[in-house]
C-alpha cells in the first residue's frame, strides 16, 4: 500500500504538468493534434505509418514493410521508420475508437508522463532522495526539446532511464532475471525509433566502460553472462527489422550526403550550447554541473556511485561530441558522429546529429537530483528534513520554470480529418476503388503537406497510393512524382499506367485550362466531379485511367539502368531539335499551356527515364517577362521516354506568365542545378500560333554521367509573343 501511494502523488503531479505543457492536447486532443504548423508533415507521416504498422500485424505481419503509399516502390516503410514499439501504445486505443488521432496523442501524453515517471524512479533508486527526484523527472520529459511535440516518436524516450537502473542492477549482480527486463527495454526503445535505439546502445556502451574502468566485481563471469543477455539479446528482434533498411542502403536509398551548406547548418545546430538549451535547459545544466562537480570533491563515495558518476559525465560529453555532426571539433580532426558513421552500420543514415542530445538530457537531470542530495547531505539531519520540500519545489522551478511563465508559442491546434470529414471523392473511392493505385493532384514543391495528407487519407481506403511524403523518398517515386507534376502530357500518363498500373486519379481544384485539357486529355475517363467539402474549399475531379498499359518499366529498380530498360549511356555531343507552340493569347492571371517537341538528331540514345537525377536528360524553360519585371523560374519537363537516334517526342509545359516576355529553353544535367542561360529567341511583338526552333545541345538535353559534358550550341532565332 505504501508504494502504491509513493506512486500515485507522482503520477498525479506528472499528469497534471503533462497536461499543462501540452495543452491545448487534451482538451482537443480527438481531432486536432497540438504542433508547429511546419511540423505537421511529419505528425501525418507518423499517423499514416502507426495504422500501416497496426494493420499489417493484425491482417498482414509477413509484409509490414510493404506500405501502400509511394507505391509501387516495394519496402516502402523502409524509407522512415517503421514505429513498432510505439505500438502497445498506439493499437489499443485506435482498434477501440477507430481513431488515429486520439491514439496518437494518447502516445505523446503517454510519453510525457512515463518518462518523467521513469527518470523520477531512477533517480530516487540512485540518490536515496525523494525530493530530488522530482527534480530529475521534470527536468528529463519537460526539457525544452520535448515541448515542440512535433516528432512523436522521438517523445518515446521513457525506457532510457530504465535501461540506465537496469544495467546498473546487472553490473551489481542482480542476475538474469534483471538481465531480460533489461533487454526487454533496450529493445523496445530501439523499436520506437532508430535515433533512439542509437542512443540507447551508445547509453548501454558509456555504461559498460564506465564500469570496466572504475566498478568491481570485472572478473564475475556470471555478470558478463547477465551483461551479454541484456545487451545481445535484442538484437534477436533488433536484426530481422533492420535488414530492410541495410538493404535499401545497399541499393542507394538511405544515403546522407551533406554539401557544405548542410554542414554548416549541422555545425550550427550542434554547436554545445545550442545543445544544452535546447536538450538540457540552463537551470538543469547549471545544477547538474554544481552537484556533480561538489559530489566528485566532498563526497567518498563508494564504487557503485563512482561508476554511476563517470557513467553520467561521460555520456554528457558524448552526446555534446555526437551533436557537433560530421563537422565535429578541432577543424574536423575530432569527430565521433565520423568514426561511428564508419564502424556502425546505418548510423551514417541518421539526418539530425543534434538529437544525440537526448542523452545529454538525461545525464544532466540525474545530475542535477545528485545536487539536491547532496545539499540534503550537507545540512544537519533535522533542517534537511524540514528544508527537503521547499529546496525540490525551488529546483523543480529552475528546471522548468521559464515554461510555466512563457508557455511554448508553437503549440496550435491543427484539425486532421477524421473517417466522417472524408470529402465525398475519398468516400467514393472507399466504396468503389477496387484496389486500384491512386494519384491525387496537385504536387506541393516544398514542404510535402498534400503528400503527407493524402497518406493519411488513405488509411481509411487503403488504395495502393502514389503520392507520399518521407525523410527519403526513393529515387524512384521521385521520378514518378516528377512525371504526375506534368500530367495531364499524354507521354507521363502513359509511363505512370506502364509503371504503376494507375487507376484513378484525383485532381483538386484544376485551374480552367488544365481542367479543359484534363477533360480533352485520351485515355481518362470523368467519373464524377465532386463538390467542395467542409475543410477545403475546392472541387474535386476524379478520373479512371482507360489507357491500358503498353509495357512495363523494367528498370525503375535497377542501378545504371533507365526505367526503359536501356543502359544509361554517355553522351558528351547530344544535338537535337526544339520546336516550341504557344497559343494566341496567354492571359497574366491564367495557367497557360505550351506544347514542345523535340527530336534527337544524334546518334545515341538520350536516357531520359533515368530515375537518377544526376544522368537523366531533362529540357527546362523559362519566361523572361517584359523589363523591369522579374524573371521566372526555371522549370524542368521529364521525358516520357528515352529517346533514340531520330525519333521525336512530345511534351506539355505550363505558363503563369504576365506582361510581354518570351520563351527561352536551355538543357539540365539533373535536378538541384540551374540551367545555363539561352539567348532571347526572337523579336517583340509576335502574335499568333508561334513556333521556334533552337538547335544545339543546350536545348536538347545533358547528361553528367561518369562526368560527360553537353557541348554548347546556338539558339536560332524564331516568334516570340505578347500577351493580353
Amino acid at each position: 500500500m505504501r508504494r502504491l501511494r509513493a506512486l500515485a502523488l507522482p503520477l498525479v503531479v506528472y499528469a497534471a504538468a503533462a497536461a499543462w505543457f501540452t495543452w491545448p492536447l487534451v482538451s482537443v486532443g480527438t481531432d486536432h493534434v497540438v504542433v508547429s504548423p511546419v511540423l505537421l508533415n511529419d505528425v501525418y507521416l507518423v499517423l499514416w505509418l502507426l495504422s500501416w504498422v497496426g494493420r499489417a500485424l493484425l491482417h498482414d505481419p509477413l509484409n509490414l514493410f510493404d506500405g501502400n503509399a509511394l507505391h509501387p516502390t516495394p519496402r516502402v516503410i523502409a524509407a522512415s521508420e517503421h514505429l513498432l514499439g510505439d505500438a502497445p501504445l498506439f493499437l489499443p486505443v485506435w482498434l477501440a475508437t477507430d481513431n488515429a488521432v486520439l491514439a496518437l496523442n494518447v502516445l505523446i501524453f503517454a510519453s510525457f508522463l512515463l518518462s518523467a515517471l521513469s527518470m523520477h524512479f531512477l533517480a530516487w533508486r540512485w540518490t536515496g532522495s525523494p525530493a530530488a527526484a522530482w527534480v530529475a523527472g521534470a527536468a528529463f520529459a519537460f526539457a525544452p526539446w520535448r515541448l515542440e511535440a512535433g516528432r512523436p516518436h522521438l517523445l518515446q524516450v521513457q525506457y532510457l532511464p530504465l535501461i540506465a537502473w537496469g544495467l546498473d542492477r546487472v553490473v551489481q549482480g542482480a542476475g538474469p532475471r534483471v538481465a531480460v527486463l533489461t533487454a526487454i527495454m533496450l529493445a523496445w526503445q530501439v523499436l520506437c525509433s532508430y535515433y533512439l535505439g542509437y542512443a540507447a546502445y551508445l547509453l548501454a556502451g558509456v555504461f559498460v566502460l564506465a564500469w570496466l574502468a572504475v566498478g568491481e566485481g570485472r572478473d564475475d563471469v556470471a555478470r558478463w553472462r547477465d551483461l551479454a543477455i541484456a545487451l545481445l539479446l535484442p538484437l534477436v528482434v533488433i536484426v530481422p527489422l533492420s535488414l530492410p533498411y541495410l538493404i535499401a542502403r545497399r541499393s542507394g536509398g538511405l544515403v546522407t550526403d551533406p554539401t557544405g551548406a548542410l554542414l554548416h547548418l549541422w555545425s550550427e545546430a550542434g554547436r554545445p550550447e545550442t545543445v544544452v538549451a535546447t536538450f538540457c535547459g540552463w537551470g538543469a545544466t547549471v545544477l547538474a554541473g554544481c552537484g556533480g562537480a561538489a559530489a566528485l570533491a566532498r563526497w567518498r563515495v563508494e564504487h557503485r556511485q563512482r561508476v554511476r558518476f563517470v557513467f553520467l559525465f561521460a555520456t554528457f560529453a558524448l552526446a555534446i561530441a555526437l551533436a557537433a555532426g560530421p563537422g565535429g571539433f578541432a577543424g574536423g580532426r575530432v569527430s565521433p558522429y565520423t568514426w561511428l558513421s564508419a564502424l556502425v552500420p546505418g548510423f551514417g543514415s541518421l539526418r539530425s546529429p543534434i538529437r544525440f542530445g537526448i542523452l545529454a538530457g538525461l545525464a544532466a537531470s540525474v545530475l542535477a537530483a545528485f545536487t539536491l542530495a547532496l545539499v540534503e547531505r550537507c545540512l544537519p539531519p533535522r533542517t534537511a528534513q524540514r528544508a527537503r520540500w521547499p529546496l525540490a519545489v525551488i529546483a523543480v522551478a529552475a528546471v522548468v520554470g521559464w515554461a510555466v511563465v512563457t508557455p511554448p508559442p508553437q503549440h496550435v491546434a491543427q484539425r486532421v480529418p477524421l473517417r466522417a470529414d472524408l470529402s465525398a471523392a475519398h468516400r467514393w473511392l472507399a466504396q468503389h476503388g477496387q484496389g486500384g493505385p491512386l494519384l491525387e493532384l496537385p504536387f506541393d514543391r516544398a514542404l510535402g503537406l498534400a503528400q503527407a495528407r493524402a497518406m493519411f487519407v488513405s488509411t481509411y481506403h487503403w488504395l495502393p497510393l502514389l503520392n507520399g511524403y518521407t525523410g527519403y523518398v526513393p529515387s524512384a517515386s521521385a521520378f514518378l512524382h516528377a512525371h504526375a507534376q506534368q500530367l495531364p502530357s499524354p507521354g507521363s500518363l502513359q509511363l505512370l499506367v506502364d509503371c504503376t498500373g494507375l487507376r484513378w486519379i484525383l485532381v483538386h481544384f484544376a485551374t480552367g485550362v488544365r481542367r479543359d485539357a484534363w477533360r480533352r486529355t485520351p485515355g481518362v475517363r470523368l467519373v464524377q466531379s465532386f463538390p467542395p467539402d467542409s475543410e477545403r474549399n475546392q472541387w474535386d475531379d476524379l478520373y479512371e485511367v482507360t489507357t491500358p498499359r503498353a509495357g512495363a518499366c523494367p528498370g525503375l529498380f535497377v542501378a545504371n539502368t533507365t526505367a526503359a530498360g536501356h543502359a544509361i549511356a554517355t553522351v558528351n555531343e547530344p544535338r537535337g531539335t526544339l520546336e516550341a507552340r504557344v497559343p494566341p493569347v496567354v492571359s497574366p492571371f491564367r495557367e497557360s499551356r505550351l506544347a514542345l517537341s523535340l527530336v534527337n538528331d544524334g546518334d545515341t540514345t538520350w536516357p531520359a527515364t533515368a530515375t537518377d537525377p544526376r544522368r537523366r536528360f531533362t529540357v527546362a524553360y523559362s519566361w523572361e517577362p517584359a523589363a523591369g519585371a522579374a524573371a521566372a523560374a526555371w522549370e524542368r519537363i521529364l521525358l516520357p521516354g528515352d529517346v533514340g537516334p531520330g525519333e521525336r517526342i512530345d511534351l506539355t509545359a505550363w505558363l503563369w506568365a504576365a506582361g510581354t516576355g518570351r520563351v527561352s529553353a536551355a538543357r539540365t544535367g539533373g535536378a538541384g542545378r540551374r540551367p545555363r542561360r539561352t539567348p532571347r529567341l526572337g523579336g517583340p511583338g509576335a502574335r499568333g500560333d508561334a513556333a521556334m526552333s533552337v538547335r544545339g545541345a543546350r536545348v536538347a538535353a545533358g547528361c553528367r554521367a561518369r562526368g560527360g559534358r553537353g557541348a554548347s550550341g546556338r539558339a536560332t532565332p524564331a516568334a516570340s509573343f505578347a500577351q493580353k
